[in-house]
């Protein structure tokens, strides 16, 4: 039986590109389990969960486990976008 990928809706082409370009900083491959949270995050949108949620989540684990000093710019930015996406 062959499974058909369900092609990703234009938000979460968007937002998982992004998250690509966050994990490819060196500076976030020294954080494992941020990179881990980042790599969760990224299969949950390429399974085309809602962004809203996905980046809802995102923001209560980095901002509940990571002081805003040692978070990497990549980071900071990616909490930037994710801003758009509070209610």
């Amino acid at each position: 039986m062959l499974f058909h990928k369900k092609k990703l809706s234009k938000e979460n082409e968007r937002f998982k590109a992004l998250l690509d370009e966050v994990l490819a900083d060196p500076a976030v491959g020294r954080i494992p389990a941020l990179g881990n949270l980042l790599r969760m995050a990224a299969k949950r949108i390429a399974m085309n969960e809602p962004v809203a949620g996905v980046a809802a989540n995102l923001t209560v684990n980095i901002r509940a486990n990571y002081p805003q000093s040692q978070l990497p710019k990549s980071v900071k930015d990616l909490q930037a976008e994710l801003t758009k996406y509070e209610n």
